[in-house]
């Protein structure tokens, strides 16, 4: 139900209902990965920054192991201007995984 109503709301330009309705699927999924990254990618093509910030936060949780997410979250931080933290997810990302990168390019 979530998710039919997040794109009925964008399809009505109404952007903020949208992505806080994908926030509350993410904080409702539980540590269901496949579900927070749905929402996240959501709110990444809305272009809701914020809200994927804590939708990301989210996955870190399910996943906090993954340079891939690693990676992804680190750019909504630098998109933020929360460079330490953005800095912090990159360089978890390159000890997890030495070849990443998306990670080595974040740092740029």
């Amino acid at each position: 139900a979530y998710v039919g109503l997040a794109f009925l709301l964008r399809e009505l330009d109404r952007p903020v209902e949208a992505a806080a309705t994908m926030v509350a699927l993410a904080e409702a999924a539980g540590g269901r990965r496949e579900v927070i990254e749905k929402a996240l990618g959501f709110l990444e093509d809305l272009g809701q920054v914020e809200p994927s910030r804590r939708v990301g936060e989210r996955l870190l949780q399910a996943a906090p192991e993954d340079p891939g997410v690693q990676s992804r979250v680190g750019r909504l931080y630098s998109k933020l201007g929360r460079f330490e933290q953005a800095t912090a997810c990159f360089r978890r990302a390159i000890a997890s995984d030495p070849c990443s990168d998306a990670a080595y390019l974040g740092l740029l």
